[in-house]
């Protein structure tokens, strides 16, 4: 996992196949030292195809009002195929093991939608 500006966020999204993305809050502490747990755990269990990276919610252009504040306080994961986002969930709980299952559970979903085969 990387922390990336806008800048890098962009090139990530166009040039790498999978890329999982959490959007954060830098400037809330205990939140974004959840969200680097939570993307650092994920990313040890899954395909190491996809390329997983964390922003602060200002290098993200295109969040709406609620996304922001839910992205202030907790955070909000997507998911890019081919530099189309395929899933995206607003919001955590902020229980590793249960944020880590909602997570996975709805990607399993969209990508066996798509007939995608990934480890997630």
């Amino acid at each position: 996992m990387k922390e990336v500006n806008t800048e890098e966020l962009e090139a990530t999204i166009r040039e790498s196949k999978y890329v999982f993305v959490a959007i954060g809050n830098k400037k809330y502490g205990p939140g974004w030292a959840y969200l680097k747990s939570l993307v650092g755990s994920l990313e040890e269990n899954m395909d190491n195809r996809i390329t997983f990276i964390l922003v602060d919610m200002s290098s993200v252009a295109d969040l709406d009002d609620y996304s922001k504040r839910r992205a202030s306080k907790s955070g909000v994961i997507r998911f890019y195929i081919d530099s189309k986002c395929v899933f995206e969930q607003i919001g955590l709980f902020g229980l590793l093991e249960t944020d880590k299952t909602v997570i996975r559970r709805g990607l399993r979903e969209t990508l066996k939608k798509m007939a995608v085969n990934l480890k997630v």
